[in-house]
């Protein structure tokens, strides 16, 4: 997070893959095999596995004082990587021109249950001022999925 005037400004996030999947989507998207994203590859990944996932929710579930953030508008540099076997996917979320008074609930999960995520407390961090941060859990009856409750 980049905190000023005890607003959220950017939230980064970085999503670390598993072997198995980073293994299928490095088959999926590194077409010419040299285990490197170049710009054609990352474009085609962002099309057609980012972009589609970004006009409805990409697995990240925001809510601002308790109303839900639509993300599509919100979001830029996306960047990918393969880092020690690992598919590495960053982008940002930009909260500037998001009103924010009492709090942010952020969680990652997919609703069809596919894809599952795991928030780890040591990665979560804060440029300028540290924010109160509960994890917490959301629960339905097809999953459980971990949700940061941040405190303005």
């Amino acid at each position: 997070f980049t905190i000023k005037n005890n607003k959220i400004e950017t939230l980064q996030v970085t999503w670390v893959f598993d072997d198995m999947n980073s293994q299928i989507l490095m088959m999926d998207y590194d077409t010419n095999r040299d285990k490197k994203f170049n710009k054609k590859e990352s474009r085609q990944f962002k099309k057609i596995y980012f972009d589609k996932l970004s006009k409805n929710k990409p697995f990240t579930h925001i809510k601002v004082d308790g109303k839900k953030m639509a993300l599509a508008k919100h979001m830029s540099a996306f960047n990918m990587a393969y880092k020690k076997n690992l598919l590495v996917i960053r982008f940002t979320i930009d909260f500037k021109k998001i009103k924010q008074t009492k709090s942010i609930d952020i969680g990652f999960w997919d609703e069809e249950n596919y894809t599952a995520f795991a928030m780890e407390p040591e990665f979560i961090k804060f440029k300028g001022k540290t924010l109160k941060t509960k994890l917490d859990f959301y629960e339905t009856d097809l999953f459980v999925a971990d949700i940061l409750k941040v405190t303005l």
